[in-house]
């Protein structure tokens, strides 16, 4: 029989999409002074890795703590090539990473957790302890970041207060409108490293935008990186080594 505890973390899941706030925190457990940031995927060596790397490297020294985990204990164990290669293109090393194994209650009073499939924002709210209504895959908050930060009326508001306004702009889209990233570890390099950018993509403008006041540099360096691999894997993956932009978007549609 399943404890009435486990039961009641359970159907925090469905709030994640019935978009129902969690309840048993109160409003001043998340920290406006240093926003917290979770990455969660399956096993902390590829997707949440590569993206806590990213965000680490826009944010320096912003008043913000990025971590990541992974929903399977592979504590220790170093990242995946792909996503070394990846980041060492854009100008971040990735090769000290070490994995994380998500803990009970480990994200409870997180600002924002980020997983990358539904079973990952499954388990930041289940068993992470993270609010569900601060929890979103990627590619969802990504979009949602979009339209809560065009109709916002606020002036310079802080990256807590964008989060708070995301909610409210899922009720409108729908969580399953929302693609996943999958685990892509066993598909061939091309793949991998296609992800890997992708991956870095998201994770880049997503940060970019809650902390949109911060005039950076590295953020419009690191952007032009991006997009230079982004490139770089459509010709590989199209064959269009020599073909111009107007080619490979035929080549794409």
């Amino acid at each position: 029989m399943m404890q009435p505890e486990r039961e009641g973390r359970l159907s925090a899941v469905g709030a994640v999409s019935s978009l129902h706030p969690v309840e048993g925190l109160p409003p001043g457990a998340f920290d406006d002074a240093v926003f917290k940031v979770a990455f969660v995927c399956t096993a902390n060596q590829f997707r949440s890795a590569l993206a806590e790397a990213v965000c680490t490297y826009l944010l320096a020294g912003a008043p913000a703590e990025v971590s990541s985990f992974g929903v399977l204990d592979r504590t220790g164990s170093p990242p995946l090539r792909p996503a070394v290669d990846v980041a060492k293109q854009l100008g971040i090393d990735l090769s000290g990473h070490r994995s994380r194994a998500l803990k009970p209650g480990s994200l409870a009073g997180t600002n924002l957790v980020v997983g990358f499939e539904r079973s990952h924002v499954a388990a930041a709210v289940v068993e992470g302890g993270a609010a569900p209504e601060r929890t979103f895959l990627l590619t969802e908050l990504v979009q949602l970041l979009l339209a809560a930060g065009a109709g916002t009326t606020l002036t310079d508001p802080t990256p807590d207060e964008l989060v708070r306004r995301l909610d409210p702009a899922r009720r409108l889209h729908g969580y399953g409108e929302f693609p996943s990233i999958r685990d892509q570890t066993s598909a061939a390099p091309i793949v991998q490293r296609a992800v890997a950018v992708k991956v870095s993509e998201y994770a880049a403008r997503a940060i970019l935008t809650l902390f949109a006041s911060r005039d950076d540099k590295r953020a419009d360096e690191l952007l032009a990186r991006i997009e230079k691999l982004k490139k770089k894997a459509d010709r590989r993956r199209f064959g269009l080594w020599g073909a111009s932009n107007t080619q490979r978007a035929a080549a794409q549609s």
